[in-house]
């Protein structure tokens, strides 16, 4: 079998998206180490198999536009040649061997984009109610109160960081649904890593309000879980606590403790290192783990589709091995039933997955940040009309009897809980000074000793 990828015969040729050139001339060529050309005679040979899976048609351009000794310093000093290099179009998303995806169209209602998980539509419509058997109707007002009360406490974090109250925030307006349905769909038995925008989750885990507004506020006692939570504190390091979430999972594996863990994070997180090892090393020891991706469609100020070149997040799976997949992000019983599905199946068969939930971050970054600079209204205004409170609002004011009063109501009794949290909050005693070199080592080292202790000197004793 001729494994070099080289000299494949015309018949396996296939048109497709040609590279641009990296020096801005001839459009379609790229500048490729002249090693490729002689593939077949380094110490590889035999392996061009490998290549010529990733490239299935290298070849060289004659005349070449830059060939060896016609003058070009660039290419006769850095033995480039130039070549074309042929990618086949992909005509429908690739299967998953080995792995399960969960389907709109078979497991769910099917919408038009029939990869993506929904149950209720943005007017809140569920055409099938059979498929909320597993959700009573104390869950659904439980899921609207923390939606709710998630707003309200993020609404008031804003107002404080801008009176000056509270240090950068990141706020989590528009993805509430997918807070609350991944946090409600966790066992009391499981972990759950956070990154920094999961605040209705947190509050689902038993996470304390007045202590995610004492950690923004810049005071680390807020980030302490309460004991038993099994939740992490947040993690502002992009995508790190993938590994941690992994390692968790391993960790039960060997112990035997049926539990699972859930990580979640951005879909920045997904051009991170840790993203493919938390993920490899998932699929390759068969770890009880579920990572969600809440895909808001913003890094910061950098667009998904410029932060991948895969048509969905959730098919990245398939490289892994792992079962995947995509959620309507403003679906909180999609998310809730599918997320349950899959920790299910992470706890009882040890089978990792990965989530997708397509939602949309609907204020900046965080208070540091300024959208408009880079988004427009127009990009914003669909996304409105998908806002995921209204959407439960309308399902259970048309199915459960919800109306204006209840309404106001409850406003009114978690509006003056999120107020009694502010006041918890700012009345909270300020730490000892000296409590920053407490936590660091187990043992504190002579050099801290001596700085604390000159710290304390300087302090006096009134004020240490």
């Amino acid at each position: 079998m001729n494994t070099n990828p080289l000299s494949l015969p015309p018949a396996t040729r296939r048109e497709g998206l040609l590279f641009p050139s990296l020096d801005g001339r001839a459009e379609g060529r790229v500048k490729v180490p002249a090693i490729l050309n002689a593939w077949h005679h380094s110490a590889y040979e035999g392996k061009g198999a490998f290549l010529n899976n990733i490239v299935p048609e290298i070849q060289p351009l004659r005349p070449s536009i830059a060939s060896p000794g016609d003058g070009n310093t660039q290419c006769s000093l850095h033995r480039f040649e130039a070549m074309r290099i042929i990618i086949p179009k992909s005509s429908a998303r690739p299967e998953c061997a080995g792995s399960r995806t969960e389907r709109g169209g078979t497991t769910m209602k099917e919408h038009e984009d029939a990869d993506l998980i929904q149950v209720m539509d943005p007017e809140g419509r569920v055409a099938d109610e059979s498929l909320l058997k597993g959700i009573s109707e104390p869950d659904m007002h439980g899921m609207y109160r923390l939606m709710n009360f998630t707003r309200l406490w993020n609404s008031k974090a804003l107002s404080l960081q801008r009176q000056g109250r509270m240090g950068t925030l990141a706020s989590v307006r528009g993805q509430e649904a997918s807070n609350v349905g991944m946090g409600m769909a966790l066992a009391p038995g499981d972990w759950f890593c956070p990154s920094f925008r999961e605040y209705g989750a947190m509050f689902a885990r038993g996470i304390r309000p007045q202590d995610l507004y004492q950690y923004w506020g810049g005071d680390e006692r807020g980030a302490k879980p309460p004991d038993g939570s099994r939740v992490l504190p947040v993690c502002i390091t992009v995508g790190s606590h993938l590994l941690h979430a992994a390692g968790i999972a391993w960790g039960a594996k060997i112990r035997g403790d049926r539990i699972a863990v859930m990580s979640s994070s951005g879909d920045g997180s997904t051009s991170q290192g840790d993203f493919h090892e938390a993920l490899n090393f998932a699929g390759v020891f068969k770890l009880p783990v579920v990572f969600v991706i809440q895909n808001n469609h913003w890094a910061i100020s950098v667009p998904v589709e410029k932060q991948t070149a895969s048509e969905t997040i959730a098919q990245k799976a398939c490289a892994y091995g792992i079962d995947h997949a995509r959620i309507d992000g403003n679906d909180v019983f999609a998310i809730y039933l599918t997320a349950k599905r899959l920790l299910d199946a992470a706890r009882s068969d040890y089978r990792p997955a990965l989530i997708e939930l397509v939602t949309y971050r609907m204020d900046d970054h965080t208070t540091a940040d300024d959208a408009s600079r880079y988004r427009t209204a127009e990009m914003l205004a669909p996304w409105l009309a998908k806002d995921p409170v209204d959407r439960l609002r309308k399902y259970l004011t048309a199915n459960k009897g919800w109306d204006e009063g209840k309404e106001a109501d409850l406003i009114a009794e978690l509006t003056a809980e999120v107020e009694q949290c502010v006041r918890d909050y700012e009345g909270a005693a300020h730490p000892p000074p000296a409590q920053v070199f407490d936590h660091t080592y187990e043992e504190m080292p002579w050099h801290l000793q001596e700085q604390r202790d000159q710290f304390l000197m300087y302090l006096g004793e009134a004020h240490r």
